[in-house]
């Protein structure tokens, strides 16, 4: 067996043909990490890929797999999905919690600038100097800690 243009084994390219996928782009197929991939699926074959001849797994897309009929396929997507957000929301220095929230929106023309303030309770997940903002329609936006304008009060359970 060959290669095709530097780039993957001839052998890959018939994975591709076969729908097999590395993790990385059945990741970006299913709306999931790379993690999740790796972390729920077992990898049907790998292949020689690159120049150097990386040894890459390639999976099948749950839903194509003749192993899993739609509704179990679907369940797993599900499953996949629900890990991502916990994986998220646990990331290394990360904390959520229901605040109120004031930050400035930039209006007019550049001659004639003028801040409007803005004020919301929202979910807020801090991490080192950055939050993300969660409205309740489900907007997002991010702000860093020092920027101007920008205030947030964590909501207590008492009140």
């Amino acid at each position: 067996m060959g290669y095709v243009d530097y780039s993957m084994s001839e052998r890959a390219a018939a994975a591709y043909r076969d729908g097999l996928l590395p993790a990385s782009k059945l990741a970006r197929r299913l709306g999931v990490s790379t993690a999740a991939v790796r972390e729920f699926l077992v990898p049907r074959e790998w292949h020689h890929t690159s120049k150097h001849y990386n040894e890459t797994d390639f999976f099948l897309d749950p839903r194509q797999d003749e192993d899993y009929n739609a509704g179990e396929a679907d369940a797993l997507l599900a499953q996949m999905r629900a890990w991502d957000q916990a994986r998220k929301a646990t990331a290394k220095g990360a904390e959520t919690y229901r605040a109120r929230v004031k930050w400035l929106v930039w209006e007019g023309s550049r001659n004639y600038p003028r801040a409007v303030e803005h004020a919301a309770d929202a979910q807020v997940t801090e991490k080192g100097n950055t939050f993300t903002i969660v409205l309740d329609d489900g907007y997002t936006f991010r702000k860093r800690r020092h920027t101007r304008g920008f205030e947030v009060a964590r909501i207590t359970e008492e009140g």
